[in-house]
């Protein structure tokens, strides 16, 4: 491409790329020209990302990497002992249900079960959500861990508030009081169950982030299991008790059948909740490792 310039006299010159930034002479006048430089294109910007992970040296990239999946092994560490809290308040249920609730009477035993084993799950729960909420953006994890330690807050907050009822804290009737305690109860349950839920969304999001879709789908599995389980769980409870009260009451002939139902389905409830919850710690452990491994 030519270069168009004029001499100090005003004559008009035409000339070629290469003499670009050299002198040369009008061949009209003889005066001087300087031939000015080609003009260079500024340089494109260079875009920016949303991953504020791109903007860091990879030394710092490596160090938030590990930083995130360190927060997932602690986090996972806390939430496999609310597994173990669980097993263990069911071995003692019944016990610590007394003391509790102050009263030996098997009506008031699982209120004071209930009271124990929500703040025995919401505790670990609450702090191995903590530190899940800082798990990899990319992993999806942070929201459902953030809903499952408002969830595991208020869950604290209820059972004692249940507590307080329990005792008369709050002077009411005896029916007001009743009423109150029911609607506690299933509000209690209720959390359980949503906590459960939205922390197997979370181990599921982190099985996938760390592309182990097996474990993913294996959670989705102990999730439906639990679910399916707490429903149909308390009316199994429910039928065989009231199967072993009517065979008490046919006398001295009823009372073998009734402790055989008795022991035999209390056994096969127990044992359906174990195993879940079992294989729900393995679950748990297989993705700590994971975690362990990038961190």
């Amino acid at each position: 491409m030519a270069l168009r310039v004029s001499c100090p006299q005003g004559h008009p010159l035409q000339l070629p790329d290469h003499l670009a930034g050299k002198r040369v002479r009008c061949p009209k006048c003889q005066a001087v020209v300087v031939v000015p430089g080609a003009v260079k294109a500024p340089p494109e910007p260079k875009l920016q990302t949303d991953d504020d992970e791109n903007d860091q040296p990879d030394d710092d990239k490596k160090s938030v990497k590990k930083f995130h999946a360190g927060m997932v092994y602690h986090g996972l560490f806390y939430q496999r002992i609310k597994v173990f809290v669980f097993l263990s308040l069911i071995a003692v249920g019944p016990m610590l249900g007394a003391v509790v609730t102050m009263n030996a009477g098997a009506s008031e035993m699982p209120i004071g079960l209930l009271i124990m084993i929500s703040i025995g799950l919401a505790i670990p729960s609450l702090a191995g959500n903590g530190y899940l909420f800082l798990a990899p953006p990319r992993s999806q994890a942070r929201g459902t861990a953030l809903t499952g330690a408002i969830i595991d807050f208020l869950t604290i907050v209820l059972a004692f508030l249940t507590l307080m009822a329990y005792n008369d804290s709050f002077g009411l009737v005896e029916d007001s009081k009743n009423r109150l305690l029911l609607v506690f109860q299933v509000v209690l349950t209720l959390l359980i169950l949503a906590s459960k839920v939205f922390f197997m969304t979370t181990l599921r999001a982190l099985a996938n982030f760390f592309n182990d879709t097996n474990l993913g789908g294996q959670a989705v599995r102990i999730l439906t299991w639990f679910v399916t389980w707490f429903v149909l769980g308390p009316p199994l409870a429910g039928a065989l008790y009231a199967v072993t009260m009517a065979l008490q009451g046919l006398g001295a002939i009823g009372l073998l059948p009734a402790g055989l139902i008795d022991l035999l389905g209390g056994g096969f409830l127990l044992t359906a909740y174990v195993y879940i919850f079992w294989q729900d710690a393995k679950l748990i452990e297989q993705v700590r490792k994971l975690a362990k491994k990038k961190s």
